[in-house]
């Protein structure tokens, strides 16, 4: 249980709704247990979670998945790792063909105002 005033509230609030969490590697230990918590909440109440990192060192990744599944990280890099419904890991390498260079172009447009539209 959240030691937290309407925790449970809280953790309701969270419910039909996908949690995504970036730089999961910059978490230091204390906010790693906690994250570690909620991941076990929303396991149990199937909450979807996207965990981003492009540099989480595979212990700190395997002990995030835990909260998920038992089985054991490949420890393939780079990769996409996923967890199924009914704990099943999946961990799908990232190929140097898909890692390919690209130029990509942009092009803005400026309105002379940038006033809000009048009703």
């Amino acid at each position: 249980m959240m030691m937290v005033k309407y925790g449970v509230l809280r953790l309701m609030g969270l419910s039909g709704k996908v949690r995504v969490i970036d730089e999961l590697h910059a978490y230091d230990a204390y906010m790693s247990q906690i994250l570690h918590r909620l991941l076990q909440w929303c396991k149990a109440l199937e909450i979807p979670v996207v965990l981003l990192s492009a540099t989480l060192p595979p212990a700190k990744k395997q002990q995030l998945l835990s909260a998920y599944t038992t089985e054991i990280l490949q420890d393939q890099y780079p990769a996409v790792t996923a967890v199924t419904a009914s704990g099943r890991l999946l961990e799908r390498p990232i190929t140097s063909s898909v890692m390919q260079r690209r130029s990509v172009r942009f092009y803005t447009t400026r309105k002379k105002s940038r006033r809000w539209p009048e009703n």
